[in-house]
């Protein structure tokens, strides 16, 4: 996120700059530390079964990764007919063998969380009673786990359901309703009969929510939020760059997501009086003609996206409890019938030199970049949307995280304020991608930070400072973040008609905010309308994060405008108003302030 009123107004155009300040420990909606299970884990089941005592070591040891996963691992595993689904009493016999026979030697000792989700045909028929699918589902969890075989932490009734409606009947929206209410009615019975169990959904393949002045938001994910969201523990979407089964090619990463998250965040406000938490149950990239076919080309386009969508998660800690990258175990289902060709997205592949034997794949380069990266939040920010950043400080170590999402290497002027930190050495990692795709990733020792540096096209960079003592000795105050939501969302605009919003119940003075300003508007017309907050005109940017967004239907992103603290009030008024021409919408508007504590 941006906050550009804690920057210098005077820097070189084309030329961003970061601040960094390790004496200002930042806090997003109470939440300062970075919670490393949240972000950096595998689309993988637990226990695993697939990789050796050695090969899990390296994963979890070596490389970090957090011990959170997802896999298809429900109801659906057992394979009924469902015309003809057994009764209770049999369900819960069979589910006391599998439990006998349960292997607990290979359960992580430390937590984990896991969603467990099912291939929509598996569970899921317009020819079925819902009674009787939802009580199928029900008895599978109450009677196939217990003693020392624990439930998943998670269970996703159905993976990308809607836009497998058609598979079940040509009345897409008929299909689409009834879906969601099997979520509601599902997890009302879950939550009665197995408490344990967290509902989340509906796992939304393609949140091209913009598409047909709206439409797509209206009919799938408002639709379900309407039906059953009110039952849902958490609320799940998949964001891809690229092409996610339907739709044209087009950048997830940067605004577009933002914009998205934002969407649903202020629904979900207007409708409950509080944002309900989501899951990223799969995030990465696909494309299209992609097949599932391994190719070493496409693993840097994959870590690519991998390293700009977790840079805007990690500024939602308080919305976002759980991200699963989709980068997969061995995936050997993929190697079955004689098939030697391994899967897209997996870690581990058959070895090309060993014919028993096993490789890791360059995907992990995702992982090894951020291994080390921990701590509490600290201030940092950036002038340039397309720069995005993080910082960290934990006891000896801290970490400046810089993720170019423009498509050109960008100057930058980096200012750093480290109070009393005694630096011991700095490693600089380093990653991008050569325009003939191969991957140039490396470390360097530095003995103290760059003033100025080169991001190449893309690139990536970590800076992590060792230093003498603890945070506690070096955070002088901390930054509070909160995000205010307005009363309406979604309004149309037309040619110098202001549009009206109100942000309310505004608790706290701040020393700065962000206006974040969605919008949909068709290509060609204006993203820079009059923006007034209570009266006061704002400065609207002309740039925004990640692409341009010419390949899309529509532009459909969040644009970040300074708000100075002084003109924030408990009740607060934002016009906006385009000259141009009719058409678009105003999708969200978000106040998120900064205001500074004392320790």
């Amino acid at each position: 996120m941006v906050t550009l009123g804690l920057l210098n107004s005077a820097f070189c155009f084309g030329q961003a700059v970061v601040k960094a300040d390790f004496t200002t420990q930042k806090s997003i909606g109470g939440i300062s530390s970075l919670d490393r299970n949240a972000y950096f884990n595998l689309h993988q089941g637990i226990p695993n079964s697939e990789f050796t005592d050695a090969e899990w070591n390296y994963l979890t040891k070596e490389l970090k990764i957090g011990l959170g996963g997802r896999s298809f691992s429900g109801v659906g595993g057992l394979g009924a007919d469902l015309k003809q689904l057994p009764d209770e009493k049999t369900m819960k016999k069979a589910g006391a063998l599998q439990i006998a026979k349960f292997n607990s030697s290979q359960i992580p000792t430390q937590p984990y969380q896991l969603i467990a989700t099912e291939h929509p045909k598996l569970v899921f028929s317009t020819k079925v009673d819902l009674e009787k699918l939802t009580d199928y589902t029900t008895h599978y969890f109450k009677y196939y786990y217990g003693g020392e075989k624990p439930l998943p932490q998670y269970y996703e009734p159905m993976n990308e359901p809607f836009v497998h409606a058609r598979e079940f009947d040509k009345d897409n929206d008929a299909v689409i309703e009834r879906m969601s209410e099997y979520h509601a009615l599902l997890a009302k019975k879950l939550h009665q009969q197995v408490p344990g169990l967290k509902v989340v959904g509906y796992s939304s393949a393609w949140p091209e929510y913009d598409l047909n002045d709206f439409g797509i938001w209206e009919s799938r994910m408002k639709k379900f939020m309407d039906i059953a969201g009110q039952d849902m523990d958490y609320l799940s979407i998949h964001l891809y760059d690229g092409m996610n089964l339907e739709g044209d090619i087009a950048k997830r990463s940067g605004s577009n997501s933002e914009a998205i998250l934002d969407l649903i965040e202020t629904y979900s406000q207007l409708k409950w009086g509080k944002v309900k938490p989501m899951l990223i149950s799969e995030f990465g990239i696909t494309g299209k003609g992609w097949s599932d076919r391994y190719m070493e080309t496409r693993n840097p386009l994959t870590v690519n996206s991998m390293h700009n969508l977790v840079m805007g998660f990690i500024d939602r800690p308080d919305v976002i409890k759980l991200s699963i990258p989709f980068i997969t175990g061995k995936s050997k289902w993929r190697l079955s019938g004689g098939n030697k060709t391994p899967y897209q997205w997996c870690i581990s592949r058959p070895s090309q030199t060993d014919a028993s034997g096993w490789e890791f794949t360059s995907l992990t380069q995702f992982y090894d970049f951020w291994k080390n990266v921990q701590g509490d939040r600290v201030e940092v920010q950036s002038s340039d949307p397309d720069i995005a950043v993080q910082a960290f400080i934990a006891d000896g170590q801290g970490f400046l995280v810089l993720k170019n999402l423009e498509e050109e290497a960008t100057e930058i002027e980096l200012s750093t304020q480290l109070g009393k930190m005694k630096i011991k050495g700095i490693v600089q990692k380093t990653w991008y991608i050569n325009p003939d795709s191969s991957v140039v990733y490396r470390t360097e020792k530095l003995k103290k930070l760059p003033t100025s540096l080169t991001m190449p096209k893309e690139g990536a960079m970590i800076f992590e400072i060792q230093y003498s003592g603890k945070p506690s000795a070096v955070v002088a105050k901390t930054m509070e973040h909160r995000k205010f939501y307005a009363d309406q969302y979604i309004l149309p605009i037309a040619k110098s008609t202001p549009v009206l919003f109100n942000i309310n119940q505004v608790a706290d003075r701040a020393e700065v905010a962000t206006l974040r300003l969605s919008l949909s508007r068709k290509p060609g017309a204006s993203l820079k309308p009059t923006v007034k907050f209570n009266g006061a005109r704002l400065q609207v940017p002309e740039d925004w994060a990640g692409y341009d967004q010419a390949g899309r239907h529509d532009y459909f992103g969040t644009l970040y405008l300074e708000v100075d603290g002084s003109l924030i009030k408990k009740q607060n008024e934002v016009e906006i108003q385009f000259d141009d021409a009719d058409g678009g919408r105003v999708s969200s508007v978000v106040l998120e302030t900064s205001t500074i504590r004392k320790p």
